[in-house]
């Protein structure tokens, strides 16, 4: 495939084929670039559900990256939805938008330095008529709603970890169970 959301649209396409899946109720969780893949893929496929984390959705938006774009040192500084609206080419990213039939909960996180991309995918999705349903949480680690194992081995998620992470379980609840679509 030329691209990583080919990849994954292809996983999706397989694990439609098998028996034991109901392939109406495959979802998808994605931190940064993997949240970002999502939404690349739901506008090519369909799947019951996605959860886009902290979305790095920059090429899915269309938003200059190139030398023009704010940075500190090497990381782009796209915390303000303005900024990334003046940087974004909106016809190009809402013909992707417009093909998305999946919904999608997006997870931000507050002072995060790519936010405004966050935020600017969910409004555009929502601007388009789509599902799409925005949370946002103040925490200090990327991918804070995955919980990982804690030095001494365990898993003790802190507040705000659980809150998110419940959060994106129910989201898969309510479109994932078989018959509530």
């Amino acid at each position: 495939p030329t691209l990583d959301s080919d990849d994954l649209i292809a996983v999706f396409n397989y694990l439609k084929t098998l028996p034991y899946v109901d392939g109406r109720a495959i979802g998808a969780a994605g931190v940064s670039h993997g949240g970002e893949m999502i939404l690349k893929a739901v506008a090519d496929t369909t799947i019951a559900a996605g959860v886009v984390i902290e979305g790095a959705s920059h090429e899915f938006l269309a938003v200059d990256t190139g030398p023009s774009a704010p940075r500190k040192g090497n990381e782009l500084q796209y915390q303000d939805i303005e900024l990334v609206r003046k940087h974004a080419d909106k016809a190009r990213a809402m013909e992707r938008i417009r093909r998305i039939e999946t919904p999608i909960l997006h997870i931000g996180r507050k002072n995060d330095h790519l936010q405004g991309i966050f935020e600017l995918a969910h409004e555009w999705m929502r601007e388009a008529g789509k599902d799409s349903t925005w949370a946002c949480f103040e925490h200090p680690d990327h991918g804070y709603p995955f919980i990982y194992r804690r030095a001494g081995g365990s898993y003790l998620p802190d507040p705000v970890q659980k809150q998110a992470f419940d959060l994106f379980m129910q989201f898969f609840e309510k479109y994932l169970r078989k018959g509530k679509r």
